[in-house]
C-alpha cells in the first residue's frame, strides 16, 4: 500500500487493506484531497467526508472491459462516456503543459461536467452491464469524485503516480519470495519509502543515501 504526494512517499506492507489502514496514514482529521483507485476501502463511512478523485484510468479500463462484448446502443454508451473522460484528461494535460489558460480551463471544464451530467442523468438502461457501470460511475460523480481535477488542477486525474511508485516494490517482493519474518517487511517499507521520497525530491538516490548514512538529514526538494 502506497501514499504518494509531490514530495514525500510512504510505502507500507500490510496483511490487509481495509479502510482502517487507509485512514491510519493521513489521520482521521485529514482535510486534503485523496486520489484513489476504485477499491471498496475508500467507500467506508469513515472516509465519506474526505474529498476524493477516483482514478480515471481505472474507470476507462472498466468501461473498455465492459464494451468488448457489446454491440449497438450498449456499446455506444460506454464509448461516449470514455470519450468524455478522455476529453477531461486531455484538458488537464493541456493546462499542465501551459497550453490552456486558467480561465479557459475552468470554462472548458464546466462544459465537460455538463456533458457528463447529461450522460449520467438518472435513467434505466436496457443492458445490465451498462446499467452496472452507469450506477457505479454515476454514484461517484454524484459524490463529486470523478472530475475534482477540473476544479483543482493540482490534483492529477489518474492514480498513475502511485501505480508507478508501487510497481518496483511489488516486483521486488515477488522475486525475493517475500520476507521470512516481521522485521523484513518493516525494514523494506522504510527503505523503499526513503528512496521513493528522494526520487520525488529530485535527488540521486545513492549519493543522497550516502550523505544520510554519514549523518546528514534527508535533503529537501531540489529547487527547479
Amino acid at each position: 500500500m502506497g501514499f504518494f504526494t509531490p514530495l514525500p512517499a510512504v510505502l507500507q506492507i500490510r496483511r490487509r487493506r481495509q479502510h482502517q489502514e487507509v485512514v491510519e496514514m493521513p489521520g482521521a482529521c485529514f482535510t486534503g484531497l485523496l486520489r484513489t483507485d476504485r477499491g471498496t476501502s475508500y467507500e467506508a463511512d469513515a472516509l465519506y467526508s474526505v474529498e476524493q478523485q477516483k482514478c480515471l484510468s481505472h474507470l476507462l479500463k472498466n468501461l473498455s472491459a465492459a464494451e468488448e462484448t457489446k454491440t449497438g446502443r450498449a456499446k455506444a454508451f460506454t464509448r461516449e462516456l470514455k470519450a468524455t473522460l478522455r476529453e477531461a484528461i486531455q484538458l488537464w494535460r493541456d493546462h499542465r503543459a501551459g497550453e490552456c489558460a486558467p480561465e479557459s480551463y475552468r470554462e472548458r471544464g464546466r462544459l465537460i461536467r455538463q456533458k457528463l451530467d447529461r450522460q449520467l442523468r438518472d435513467r434505466r438502461l436496457k443492458d445490465p452491464d451498462s446499467q452496472r457501470q452507469f450506477d457505479g460511475i454515476g454514484l461517484q460523480h454524484d459524490n463529486g469524485r470523478v472530475l475534482v481535477f477540473l476544479e483543482c488542477p493540482e490534483m492529477e486525474p489518474t492514480n498513475n503516480r502511485a501505480e508507478r511508485g508501487l510497481r518496483g516494490a511489488v516486483i521486488a517482493r515477488k522475486v525475493s519470495h517475500c520476507s521470512r519474518n516481521e522485521r523484513g517487511p518493516q525494514t523494506y517499507e522504510v527503505m523503499k519509502s526513503i528512496t521513493a521520497t528522494l526520487v520525488l525530491r529530485g535527488h540521486q538516490v545513492s549519493s543522497a543515501l550516502a550523505g544520510m548514512i554519514s549523518g546528514r538529514p534527508m535533503p529537501q526538494a531540489v529547487a527547479l
